[in-house]
């Protein structure tokens, strides 16, 4: 069985331009998704609003970590 080659540069570059586009495309949906709870909380009034202040921070922390996942691989 011969051993498959080892990656080139050229191949570890395009997985990383890869998995930053990737990155970016998880971006932009916290960013509709963040977009949407505002919405929703214009509309809502009292205790109905604490769930979408929930889900709206849970949706900032995953952006905040996409974003320095991002930031490592510059």
């Amino acid at each position: 069985n011969p051993k498959p080659a080892p990656p080139t540069l050229d191949d570890a570059s395009k997985a990383l331009d890869g998995r930053a586009e990737d990155l970016d495309m998880k971006i932009k949906k916290c960013d509709a998704e963040l977009l949407k709870c505002k919405e929703v909380m214009k509309k809502q009034r009292g205790g109905s609003n604490e769930a979408t202040k929930r889900r709206a921070m849970q949706i900032l922390q995953q952006k905040k970590t996409y974003e320095s996942q991002k930031m490592q691989l510059m």
